[in-house]
């Protein structure tokens, strides 16, 4: 099996029991205390009118775009409502299984931080989304010589990055809303970029904040890729009001330029996660024991492909070289 970083070690058993439950209760929650706003009838992304609905997920409808196929939330969650979300009970179960899965979760970074040294040697980094410092933890173990700036919407997050590095300075907000008169170098923003309502907005809002030449990283779910054409409408990254715009590798090119960035590259660094999700799928579905036997043996030779640390690591490398894994690194300059 490749030594790559698996699905169960940066998903603890916790999270993945009760994350389907945790979601149901806040939106519940969420549905009963705020009104939804308007429907929009053009894509996010490519102003297509031709969207139709895709699935329901937790109470909210899902559109997808028939020209650029991205999937968005219709309506978007109010902002009260996303205010309410990233500081309910529901954040706090994430830090804890953040923080269940920390060392494990670093080695994700260690090529993104390649990247980085690479581009940026020296001057300061804005990290927006923050959590509880998983990323600043490997900036911190590889030595940076980059001024680290932290930015996160929830307020036990912050507490938390001002206790355990007393060297960074720590923004609690929403980074649209942050008035800073310093200009970054590079800015960062991992498994956040799905999340933001207003992808316009935000890229208007990282060209102000940084320099001349200065370079937008940033990480989010691939839709384009191996486990979704696998996964679709059941695939565990559809998640609103957390997750409400999931781009692909095309679409997500299409929105930088539009936005006055030079794309430099998008990769998908992470095959292994994609192989060990969709192995683990195989494995309930032959557990639950409901298929045919024609079904049935084709299931059993794609685990037997899997399990093989060969093929295994053929279409892991395969997958990232195709850009078809389903987390993709976008590395956009000013």
């Amino acid at each position: 099996m490749n030594k790559d970083i698996t699905y169960d070690q940066v998903h603890t058993k916790e999270k993945q029991e009760l994350l389907k439950i945790k979601m149901n209760e806040v939106a519940e929650l969420i549905h009963k205390k705020y009104s939804l706003t308007e429907k929009v009838h053009t894509c996010p992304v490519c102003l297509s009118k031709k969207i139709n609905f895709y699935v329901n997920k937790f109470g909210f409808n899902m559109d997808r775009c028939d020209d650029c196929n991205h999937i968005f939330t219709n309506p978007f969650p109010s902002e009260d409502a996303l205010n309410f979300y990233y500081n309910s009970d529901l954040k706090k179960f994430e830090n804890k299984f953040f923080e269940d899965s920390f060392e494990e979760r670093i080695p994700i970074f260690t090529k993104r931080i390649e990247i980085i040294n690479k581009l940026i040697g020296e001057g300061t980094i804005l990290d927006v989304g923050s959590s509880i410092g998983i990323f600043i933890e490997g900036l911190k173990r590889n030595h940076t010589k980059l001024e680290i700036v932290a930015c996160d919407l929830n307020i036990e997050s912050c507490e938390k990055l001002k206790q355990k590095y007393k060297d960074i300075k720590v923004i609690h907000g929403d980074v649209l809303k942050i008035e800073e008169t310093k200009k970054f170098e590079i800015i960062t923003l991992w498994d956040t970029f799905e999340h933001i309502v207003s992808p316009k907005e935000l890229l208007e809002k990282i060209l102000n904040l940084l320099k001349p030449n200065g370079v937008f990283i940033f990480s989010t779910p691939n839709t384009a890729s191996y486990e979704w054409k696998i996964m679709n409408k059941e695939h565990i990254q559809l998640l609103p009001p957390g997750h409400v715009n999931l781009y692909n590798k095309d679409n997500i090119k299409l929105l930088a330029t539009r936005h006055k960035f030079n794309v430099l590259d998008v990769l998908t660094l992470n095959a292994s996660l994609d192989l060990t999700y969709v192995k683990k799928e195989i494995d309930l579905i032959v557990s639950k024991n409901e298929i045919n036997e024609q079904l049935s043996n084709f299931i059993n030779y794609q685990q037997a492909l899997l399990e093989n640390p060969l093929i295994f690591d053929s279409i892991a490398s395969y997958l990232i070289g195709q850009r078809e894994a389903g987390n993709m690194v976008v590395i956009l300059q000013k």
